[in-house]
C-alpha cells in the first residue's frame, strides 16, 4: 500500500500539468499520500525533528482523571476499548517520563499474556512519541486498538474533501465550503497545529485584488489558487508560517514609501507570505491557538530620521484584528493612520500586537519618506523586521491582564496600553543610577553600623523614619524619581496602571522604572507621611493618608514622602529582555503553578557574614524538606544534575577580573576554578540542565563591592539566568551590602513557604516582600528587579518534614 501511494504521488505532478486532474484533486492526493506514508507533514514540509520530552496538556475529551497505571490496566482489560492505544499513549504523556514509566512497568505481571505485555511496552512508546513531537494528533490515533475497538480514520473530520465517486478521479472535486476548526487546536503544547489535518486552508493565501481600482488585500475563493500561491503553499514549513504583512497606503494606493507631509495608512495583517506584498523577515515560533482564534490589539508609534539619525518621534493609533486558529488562515486587515512630517527622509513604525496587554508579536516597518507622485520603480519594498515577541502568552488565557507594556531602548521608551502607541524620551537616567550605587550603598552601610552599635539585630526594628540619613536618602530618591516622572509627564505620559510588563531592548542600559516617584516633588527636609506604616504592612495600592498627588505640577513642592509613591513599592513590574525571550519557562493552561518548594539548593560567598549564612541554613531547614548547601560551583553543578530542585539561592559576590565579570561562591581559600564562574560560563548546567517544566525560582542575591563593576551587572545577569529555562529570577539593580543578602533570602523564603492560597502570584508576593522588608529598614529592597512572568502561582505550603 505504501509503495502504491508513493507511486501515485510521483505521478500527480505530471497528471496535473497535463490537465488530466484538477488542482483540487492533485492537492487532495498529495495530502492523502503524505499523511498515510508519513513522508511529509500536512503542508508538504519536512517532518519535524523530535524535541526533548515534556508532559503534554490535552483537551477535556482526552483528559480523564485516571493516572497512567489505571489507564493502562483499563486499556489492556477492555474487550472493546473506547480509545485506541496511541490515544491512551497521549493521555499517559500528561505525566513526566520519570513517573509514567515506573508506573507502567509495575503493571507488568507474570500472569500477564504476552500480547498484553507487548502492548504495555507499546503504550510507553506511544507516550514517548507524544512527548517528543513524533506522534500524530490524538484525534486521529496512531496505533491499533485491541479487541476490534473502533479506530478513527487516519485522515479525519475533513469537510473540504469528499470521497471520489465511482466515475474516476477526474470527477473528484474539493468542496468549496469552509471546513470547521478542530478542538485539538486548543492544545497549548505537546504537538504543533501542523498536525491539525491534511487539507490546506486556502484563506491563508491572500492575493492582491482590486478594490475600486486601488491595491488592497483579499481572499481567494476555494479552487482558484494562483500558481504563485500554490508554490508558496508547497514550500518548506519554515517559509510557510504566518508572518506580519503590511502595505503603505496613501489615498488608497500602495507605495514603497511614506508620502511626505500627508496622512499615510499602514495596513497590516498576519498571514502567509504573498508575492508582491512586503512581509516580515522572520516568523516567531507558532503556538496552537484556541479554536475561536485570538483577538489582538494592534498599536503603532514611530521614529522619523534625517540623514540616518533620529530627528523626531510620534504617537500612533490602535486597532484590532482577529487571528484565526488555522495556521494557514489569514487575519483581518488593521489600518493604522499616521501623519508623516514633510522634513524627514525615513520613517520607522513600530507595530505591536498584544494579547491581554502582553506582547504577542512586535515588528518594525521601515521605508523612505518621499514626495507624493514619486514612482515606485527602483525602490526596494518596505522592510518589516521582527523585533521580539512572546506568542507563548496565549497559553494562559485566564491571566490577569497587564495594564500596559513598556519597551525601553535604544534611546526611547514606548508604551502600549491599548489606546495607541506612545513614545517618550527619558533623557539621561545616569544621575539616578549613579546615586543608587553611591548613596543607597553608603546609607545602608551607615544604618547597619549604627544598628550594630545599638545592639539591634537586622530586621527586628521598624524603619526609623526620624533618622536623618533615612530622611535624606528617601528625599533624594523621591526627587530623582519625581524628576523622571515629570519629564515623562511633560510628554503626555500618564500612569499606566498597577501591573506593567517592561521589555528591555538595550542590554547596555536598564530603565530604572521601579524608582519613578509620582507623589509630587518633596522639599528638603520632607518627612514620611503619617500613613507610611499602614501602607507598608498592607497589600493596597493607595496610601490611607496621602492624596494622589501625581497630577501636581512639576514646580510644586510636597511636604511629605509617601513610600507608595515609588513604583517599586506600589506596582507589579515584570521584566524581560528582548534578547532573552527564547527557551523561557512560562505559565500555561493547566500548568500555572510552580513546583512545590520541597527542595532547595543554596550557595554563598564567604563575604556574607557567617551568622547570616547560619541564619539562612536554619531558615531553609525550617521551610524546605530537602535543602542542600553547596560549597563551590562544582558541587552546585553536581547537585543540579542529580536533583534539579525547584528553588535556587545564590548569595554570590560579583566582581571583575581582567575586564571579565564573574560570580564567586565558597570560601576564599578554595581554588578559583571552584569559586568562580565567568559570565560566558553561565549556562543551563547552572540552572536547569534537564529543562524541567516549570523551571526553578532563582534568587540571585549578593554584593557588588568593586566600584568599576557596571551598576546594572546583577540585573543583566538575572536576564542571562532567565534564558536558561528558569521560571523567575530575582536580582539587584544596584550595589548592596553582602550582609543583607542573607536576611533578604530568609524573608523571601519565609514568604514563599507561607503561601496558603491557590491564587498567590509571584508578582504580588514580591511586592509584599518589598514592603515588609522596607518597613524593617532593609533599604536594598528598592534595588530588587524580577525577571519573568509575574503570573506564576506559588504552590500552597507543605510544611517541611525531617
Amino acid at each position: 500500500m505504501r509503495d502504491h501511494l508513493l507511486a501515485v504521488l510521483a505521478q500527480v505532478d505530471a497528471d496535473e500539468a497535463a490537465g488530466r486532474i484538477s488542482n483540487g484533486v492533485a492537492r487532495a492526493l498529495r495530502l492523502t499520500a503524505w499523511a498515510a506514508t508519513g513522508t511529509a507533514d500536512a503542508e508538504g514540509g519536512a517532518m519535524r525533528s523530535p524535541h526533548p520530552p515534556h508532559p503534554v496538556s490535552l483537551p477535556p475529551e482526552f483528559d480523564p482523571p485516571a493516572k497512567a497505571a489505571e489507564l493502562a490496566e483499563r486499556q489492556l482489560q477492555a474487550p472493546v476499548p473506547q480509545f485506541d492505544d496511541a490515544q491512551v499513549g497521549w493521555m499517559i504523556a500528561r505525566e513526566s517520563a520519570g513517573d509514567y514509566i515506573p508506573a507502567l512497568l509495575a503493571v507488568d505481571r507474570a500472569d500477564l499474556a504476552p500480547e498484553a505485555r507487548v502492548r504495555l511496552m507499546q503504550l510507553i512508546g506511544f507516550a514517548a512519541d507524544a512527548q517528543t513531537g513524533r506522534a500524530l494528533s490524538p484525534y486521529r490515533g496512531a496505533g491499533p486498538a485491541a479487541g476490534g475497538g473502533e479506530r478513527p480514520a487516519l485522515i479525519e473530520d475533513q469537510h473540504q474533501a469528499a470521497a471520489p465517486p465511482m466515475g474516476g478521479l477526474d470527477e473528484f472535486r474539493v468542496a468549496e465550503e469552509e471546513g470547521g476548526g478542530s478542538d485539538f487546536e486548543s492544545l497549548d503544547e505537546g504537538f504543533d497545529d501542523r498536525d491539525a489535518g491534511c487539507v490546506v486552508d486556502l484563506d491563508g493565501i491572500g492575493a492582491s485584488v482590486s478594490r475600486g481600482g486601488h491595491v488592497a488585500t483579499g481572499h481567494v475563493a476555494a479552487g482558484h489558487v494562483t500558481a504563485d500561491a500554490t508554490s508558496l503553499q508547497e514550500q518548506s514549513d519554515a517559509q510557510d508560517k504566518r508572518r506580519v504583512n503590511a502595505l503603505l497606503l496613501h489615498d488608497e494606493r500602495s507605495h514603497h514609501y511614506f508620502v511626505a507631509g500627508a496622512t499615510n495608512t499602514v495596513r497590516c495583517w498576519i498571514g502567509l507570505p504573498q508575492a508582491g506584498i512586503p512581509t516580515a523577515n522572520a516568523t516567531i515560533p507558532q503556538q496552537s491557538l484556541p479554536p475561536e482564534g485570538l483577538e489582538l490589539v494592534v498599536e503603532l508609534c514611530w521614529i522619523g530620521k534625517r540623514d540616518g539619525q533620529p530627528d523626531r518621534h510620534g504617537n500612533g493609533p490602535a486597532g484590532r484584528l482577529h487571528l484565526p486558529a488555522k495556521r494557514t488562515a489569514r487575519s483581518e486587515d488593521c489600518d493604522l493612520g499616521i501623519d508623516v512630517p514633510a522634513d524627514i527622509d525615513r520613517l520607522e513604525a513600530d507595530i505591536v500586537f498584544t494579547f491581554m496587554g502582553k506582547v504577542f508579536e512586535a515588528v518594525r516597518v521601515s521605508a523612505p519618506v518621499l514626495p507624493a507622485g514619486t514612482a515606485d520603480e527602483g525602490l526596494a519594498e518596505p522592510s518589516i523586521e521582527v523585533q521580539f515577541g512572546q506568542r507563548e502568552v496565549i497559553r494562559l488565557q485566564e491571566r490577569t491582564p497587564v495594564s500596559a507594556t513598556l519597551t525601553f531602548g535604544p534611546g526611547y521608551m514606548q508604551m502600549f496600553d491599548g489606546s495607541g502607541g506612545k513614545i517618550f524620551d527619558l533623557g539621561n537616567t545616569t544621575p539616578l543610577t549613579t546615586f543608587l550605587n553611591e548613596q543607597l550603598f553608603l546609607k545602608e552601610a551607615s544604618l547597619v553600623r549604627r544598628r550594630s552599635q545599638q545592639g539591634v539585630q537586622e530586621g527586628e526594628a521598624l524603619l526609623d523614619v526620624d533618622d536623618p540619613d533615612v530622611i535624606e536618602l528617601f528625599g533624594n530618591l523621591a526627587r530623582h524619581g519625581a524628576a523622571l516622572y515629570q519629564k515623562l509627564r511633560g510628554q503626555g505620559f500618564s500612569d499606566p496602571g498597577d501591573r506593567i510588563q517592561l521589555i528591555n531592548k538595550d542590554e547596555s542600559r536598564h530603565v530604572p522604572l521601579e524608582f519613578v516617584y509620582d507623589r509630587g516633588f518633596p522639599k528638603k527636609g520632607a518627612r514620611f507621611c503619617s500613613g507610611w506604616r499602614e501602607a507598608l504592612t498592607g497589600d493596597g495600592c493607595r496610601c490611607p493618608n496621602c492624596d494622589a498627588t501625581s497630577t501636581t505640577a512639576g514646580g510644586s513642592w510636597s511636604e511629605t514622602i509617601c513610600p507608595l509613591g515609588f513604583w517599586a513599592i506600589r506596582k507589579v513590574i515584570e521584566r524581560f529582555d528582548s534578547a532573552h525571550l527564547q527557551d523561557l519557562s512560562l505559565p500555561a493552561w493547566r500548568r500555572r503553578d510552580l513546583r512545590p518548594l520541597d527542595a532547595a539548593l543554596c550557595a554563598s560567598t564567604d563575604r556574607v557574614p557567617a551568622e547570616e549564612r547560619a541564619a539562612l541554613r536554619e531558615a531553609l531547614a525550617q521551610s524546605v524538606t530537602a535543602p542542600t548547601i553547596a560549597a563551590d560551583w562544582d558541587e552546585w553543578e553536581r547537585t543540579l544534575a542529580a536533583k534539579s530542585p525547584p528553588l535556587l539561592i545564590l548569595l554570590a559576590h560579583h566582581d571583575l577580573d581582567a575586564g571579565l565579570d564573574y560570580l564567586e561562591i565558597g570560601d576564599k581559600t578554595l581554588d578559583e576554578h571552584r569559586r568562580w564562574r565567568y559570565r560566558p560560563q553561565l549556562n543551563e548546567a547552572l540552572i536547569n540542565p534537564a529543562a524541567i517544566e516549570p523551571g526553578p525560582i532563582v534568587l540571585l542575591l549578593g554584593c557588588m563591592t568593586a566600584t568599576d563593576v557596571a551598576e546594572t551587572g546583577y540585573g543583566s545577569l538575572a536576564s542571562n539566568f532567565k534564558d536558561f529555562h528558569a521560571s523567575l529570577v530575582l536580582g539587584t539593580m544596584a550595589k548592596v551590602l553582602g550582609r543583607h543578602a542573607g536576611p533578604l533570602a530568609c524573608e523571601l523564603l519565609a514568604e514563599l513557604a507561607a503561601v496558603d492560597t491557590p491564587d498567590a502570584d509571584f508578582g504580588s508576593v514580591l511586592r509584599r516582600v518589598r514592603r515588609r522588608m522596607l518597613a524593617h529598614g532593609f533599604l536594598m529592597v528598592l534595588a530588587l528587579v524580577a525577571m519573568g512572568d509575574a503570573e506564576w502561582h506559588l504552590p500552597t505550603r507543605h510544611p517541611a518534614t525531617h
